[in-house]
């Protein structure tokens, strides 16, 4: 918006302000001081709107700035109407968005490095650098594990133990899966929601799993794979309930992990099951309660388990 110029009195200002909106120029009026400024929206009438100011403190009382009212308002709903209806279009990209393709995620990229990273760092988890990154300190005894269990660490500040956990990994295998699946899923959310969204997925599902594996197990445990099942359920359920959003799983990948998290659950696998049970309630949760339906399709899910 332009200032094109001022008049001295309000009137004036007024009925000048009229005549241009009647040759559809939308423009405001504004007192400044002792005067009174006239503003164009769009640069495009900007030296015509001086032009005729001009002329109009040449000749105020002239006939064409009178009567003007009734085609200055039809002009101001003629482009309140445009502006509405321009609302209404979206472009091919907005409407093809979830056609568009995607690369690799800068997020999902950084945390790959990070796992990486930490992995050489701690030893794969037996080097006392992982110590701090344990939700809490354990003592290993020959067959047991010995902690205090009220969290003591995080009670004293060092909240990123709820989270540090997932960047760790026991193994090479077991961090080339994990890094695999987050580098799939992870860049899909990235790209068709934000990087944002996806930290917060990630940081909500990794906490929420980890605390639930400690409570229900122990604090020895370590990897992505509770944040992997979060991702994984997330998308599963955007591509049942929310096919528009770009987002979702072939049914390959749903046989694959849904299996995987099965055969986890057999006597000596040492895997961490409630981390994985938890994300992936967790991000199922997310993924049905931000499609269309909302709470709906929670019920719809669960009548056709029925």
């Amino acid at each position: 918006m332009r200032i094109i110029g001022h008049l001295p009195d309000e009137a004036n200002a007024r009925k000048f302000s009229e005549f241009l909106w009647a040759k559809s120029v939308a423009n405001e009026v504004e007192a400044d001081e002792a005067e009174w400024a006239i503003w164009v929206e769009d640069e495009e009438h900007v030296e015509e709107a001086r032009s005729e100011l001009e002329r109009f403190r040449v000749e105020p009382e002239h006939s064409d700035y009178a009567s003007v009212s009734r085609r200055a308002e039809k002009a101001r709903q003629e482009i309140a109407d445009k502006e509405k209806s321009a609302k209404k279009i979206q472009t091919r990209r907005d409407l093809f968005a979830s056609l568009e393709p995607y690369g690799p995620g800068a997020l999902t990229c950084v945390l790959i490095g990070i796992c990486v990273w930490l992995a050489f760092l701690t030893e794969f988890g037996d080097s006392s650098r992982a110590d701090v990154l344990y939700i809490t300190e354990f003592e290993r005894l020959s067959d047991t594990i010995r902690w205090r269990g009220s969290l003591p660490e995080v009670s004293r500040g060092e909240v990123w133990r709820l989270i540090t956990p997932v960047l760790m990994h026991g193994s090479p295998l077991h961090l080339f899966f994990n890094m695999w699946w987050l580098f799939s899923f992870g860049s899909m959310i990235e790209a068709r929601r934000s990087s944002g969204f996806l930290f917060a997925l990630i940081v909500v599902s990794g906490a929420l799993s980890n605390l639930m594996q400690y409570k229900m197990s122990s604090p020895a445990f370590l990897g992505f794979s509770g944040v992997v099942y979060a991702l994984f359920g997330y998308l599963w359920m955007k591509g049942r309930f929310d096919r528009v959003s770009g987002m979702g799983v072939e049914q390959i990948t749903v046989i694959m992990l849904v299996a995987w998290f099965f055969i986890c659950l057999l006597p000596g696998t040492g895997v961490a099951n409630w981390c994985h049970g938890g994300g992936l309630v967790i991000g199922m949760l997310w993924g049905m309660m931000t499609s269309p339906g909302g709470l709906k399709n929670i019920g719809e899910l669960l009548n056709r388990r029925a």
